[in-house]
């Protein structure tokens, strides 16, 4: 695993001043984490189905750790494809994760923005640990991924492949601990179903 943290100096958080046009006057704090690299050979040596369910066991993971039920917290993944005519292979690629927090002032969203990436930034590493990640302290490269284009002359149209509510027991359910056998079947948790569209 690498995951890179810069002393909190040296992140860049975007502080979003209050919406006039909305009846909350929140703060908005938003920090970014940047994907370097990720491994490719792995892949090789599962079969669909074995990869599949490998990978959907590390989403549902990553969703339980970084999960909160604090209204103030919330997450985008931004994936940004440059396709490349001449060569598919030299295409790129680019992945940040995005962590948003919002509160009563300017210097409380700054403060929980920074406690939210350091947080982050653990997670992925120790969720995908043969990936290489970092968090944003370029202004330029946080813009890069929050206006990938011009939104004003851009024709955007957004596509959703499945959208549905993800009850994470029926996904990685609980286990139980130890090696003795329990005729008792573990309860899943009554958590909420996360939202969930990919």
């Amino acid at each position: 695993m690498e995951a890179r943290v810069h002393d909190q100096s040296q992140i860049y958080v975007e502080i979003l001043a209050p919406d006039p046009t909305h009846s909350r006057n929140d703060w908005t704090g938003v920090v970014g984490v940047q994907l370097l690299s990720c491994p490719s050979q792995q892949i090789r040596d599962l079969s669909v189905q074995e990869n599949s369910s490998f990978s959907q066991t590390e989403q549902v993971d990553l969703i339980n750790a970084i999960h909160t039920l604090k209204p103030t917290t919330s997450y985008a993944l931004r994936c940004i494809t440059r396709p490349n005519q001449a060569s598919f292979s030299a295409g790129k690629v680019d992945v940040c994760v995005f962590g948003q927090t919002n509160a009563e002032n300017r210097e409380s969203a700054y403060n929980q923005a920074i406690e939210l990436v350091f947080q982050l930034i653990m997670q992925l590493g120790g969720t995908f640990p043969n990936y290489k990640w970092r968090v944003i302290t370029d202004p330029q490269v946080f813009s890069e991924f929050i206006h990938p284009f011009d939104w004003s002359t851009a024709n955007v149209v957004e596509l959703r492949r499945r959208e549905e509510l993800v009850e994470l027991d029926k996904v990685n359910p609980t286990r139980g601990v130890g090696f003795v056998k329990d005729s008792h079947p573990v309860k899943a948790s009554s958590n909420q179903p996360v939202y969930y569209f990919h």
